[in-house]
């Protein structure tokens, strides 16, 4: 399933935060909640994931 490639892929990089020397600050976004991303301050985050599902 796709979500479970995402999600490894953002512990991989939560994961490497303390080797690089950085932390992060990985923020999660529904597509079916657009109305509400004008309200979002991503100055707070290093990365944004945006979920998208095309149901078959």
């Amino acid at each position: 399933m796709r979500v479970d490639g995402v999600l490894a892929l953002a512990m991989l990089l939560a994961g490497m935060a303390p080797v690089l020397g950085k932390s992060l600050v990985i923020g999660y976004y529904p597509s079916w909640k657009k109305q509400y991303m004008d309200k979002i301050d991503f100055t707070k985050y290093t990365h944004i994931n945006m979920a998208f599902a095309i149901p078959a």
